[in-house]
């Protein structure tokens, strides 16, 4: 049998590279500089440091609300900008340096949801030039190319949509549906239309989560106004999910990442952008707890972390 790179298809969860790891990474921004791409290392606490650029469309100044995941120590980001564009970027995660083209999505995209069972990165929802889309499409991490169809969300209209996985399935959070929001799964390594899982505690939209090899864990978002709720779901069951604890801010537009045991969350904006990292130990509830700042205020990153 070829190894977990070189097949669609794995015998064993533990044939797949990590999806997550030691260093957390926050890439675009929706303040200033754009571009930026900065790190942390999630074990501790403290400030993020520079990592380098992201890619800019040509001709275009901003770069924001793209969706990250990761694999093998590559860091993947689909989309971004406004107006959306359809690169896909990577960096690798152990060596500061800016990004590289990957490929590109299907269409013009951002604020959608990304997610990785560490061979295959998935994206879905977001919102194209003119309007949202119910897309999913996928990519082979450790390659580089366009991405594929892999199937379609529950209806057009998902968009701030946070991604997340166990290894094996794959769930998107927020709005589901034009009218209704909650989380929906695939599985991850084969291809076809997502299934519906249950309900957020709170109805919400531009969140994001973390995830343990168990447990993803939804963040903050904005429903009719923002909101600081952090709910969690255990990804092999379905089911609506339950209350974890509180974030520091009520924001949407965060970047996520997780170390498998760990989650930050950071930046947000809630009318004004913010610098606050929080964290979480994955496996216990309660509220979060101070990490550190971000370089400079923004919102809308794409998170992922790796070694």
């Amino acid at each position: 049998m070829s190894g977990p790179f070189g097949s669609s298809q794995w015998m064993y969860l533990s044939e797949l590279p990590p999806r997550f790891g030691a260093r957390g990474v926050f890439a675009q921004n929706s303040a200033s500089p754009q571009n930026r791409i900065q790190y942390i290392t999630i074990a501790s606490t403290g400030n993020s440091t520079d990592f380098g650029d992201a890619l800019l469309k040509s001709g275009q100044a901003e770069s924001q609300g793209g969706n990250g995941c990761a694999g093998g120590g590559r860091g993947i980001v689909f989309g971004g900008g406004y107006p959306a564009h359809n690169i896909i970027q990577y960096v690798t995660i152990a060596s500061p340096g800016n990004a590289s083209d990957f490929g590109d999505m299907i269409q013009n995209n951002y604020n959608g949801g990304a997610l990785s069972n560490g061979a295959r990165g998935v994206h879905g929802g977001g919102d194209g030039i003119d309007s949202a889309v119910d897309i999913i499409e996928y990519i082979t991490i450790a390659s580089t190319g366009n991405s594929t169809d892999f199937g379609n969300l529950l209806d057009v209209g998902p968009n701030g949509l946070a991604g997340f996985c166990d290894g094996s399935r794959g769930c998107f959070a927020g709005k589901i549906t034009s009218s209704a929001f909650g989380i929906q799964y695939i599985t991850v390594a084969s291809t076809g239309n997502a299934t519906d899982f249950g309900d957020l505690s709170v109805t919400r939209y531009d969140i994001a989560a973390v995830e343990s090899d168990t447990r993803g864990v939804i963040g903050a978002g904005r429903s009719s106004g923002y909101v600081n709720t952090m709910d969690y779901v255990t990804i092999a069951s379905t089911g609506n999910a339950s209350d974890f604890g509180d974030a520091t801010i009520a924001v949407k537009g965060r970047g996520a990442a997780s170390n498998g045991t760990r989650g930050v969350w950071a930046g947000g904006v809630d009318g004004s952008n913010y610098n606050v990292m929080d964290y979480i130990t994955i496996a216990n509830t309660g509220n979060a707890s101070d990490f550190g700042d971000l370089l400079e205020v923004g919102s809308n990153y794409a998170g992922f972390s790796g070694d």
